[in-house]
């Protein structure tokens, strides 16, 4: 995870790059530190998740955290003025909030709130030809086994890709996937309707689904339901 933070105060910089560290051991490949949103802006690195504050001078994070809507960076303000926090939310996309004086108990909370949504910044990466090509998870409808090769059913279309279904199925693992049957893994968040053949999907299309497999299937549908309402 590639994670930036801006704000002019640089000994709480500091001190709040430390403090991610310890929150989110080894899921960090880098923390870069930007004391204004301009050359944060301004940076060629695209950033998993970036911390933001509010209240800097020339460019305030509210502008700046326009520039990333609608892509895949999630942003998270950060502030000792919560007043601001109204405007914030109703104006960017952002994810969260980060109190100044309660980082301790705040950045924790949003981090695992974030993790629990953490298909958002999850990507299957295959190749295409002499291409490489990123799939958002979120976007992976299901997966059907064909020979020695497996299809990628997408919201954006299918891809092909010489792999064991197995292979995929552990890659996929804890990100809401379940192998319905010995030649499909489905996304749980796509299923309208599951009985004791098959399921039928958001896209309309139907999988099947094995005797032994139904009971466990309609039980992890059923409690991902249930997580995703708390």
């Amino acid at each position: 995870m590639k994670i930036a933070v801006c704000d002019d105060e640089i000994h709480f910089l500091n001190r709040f790059c430390k403090l991610i560290s310890k929150v989110i051991p080894g899921e960090i490949e880098k923390i870069d530190s930007y004391s204004d949103a301009q050359a944060l802006l301004a940076s060629e690195t695209v950033y998993d998740l970036i911390f933001l504050d509010i209240d800097m001078p020339e460019l305030n994070g509210i502008e700046a955290a326009r520039q990333f809507s609608g892509s895949d960076t999630v942003v998270i303000f950060v502030s000792s003025k919560e007043s601001l926090v109204f405007e914030a939310y109703n104006s960017t996309d952002s994810f969260g909030f980060v109190r100044k004086d309660k980082i301790s108990t705040d950045l924790p909370e949003v981090i695992a709130r974030l993790q629990k949504n953490s298909r958002r910044t999850n990507y299957l990466y295959i190749k295409q030809g002499s291409c490489a090509v990123k799939i958002k998870f979120a976007d992976i409808i299901y997966i059907e086994k064909l020979v020695n090769n497996v299809i990628i059913h997408t919201v954006q279309g299918n891809y092909s890709m010489r792999s064991t279904i197995t292979e995929l199925e552990r890659e996929l693992k804890g990100f809401g996937f379940v192998r319905t049957h010995i030649g499909y893994i489905v996304n749980l968040d796509c299923v309208s309707k599951i009985n004791s053949k098959e399921i039928i999907l958001s896209n309309s299309e139907s999988v099947p689904v094995s005797r032994k497999n139904a009971k466990s299937v309609k039980y992890q549908f059923m409690r991902r339901t249930v997580s995703f309402n708390d």
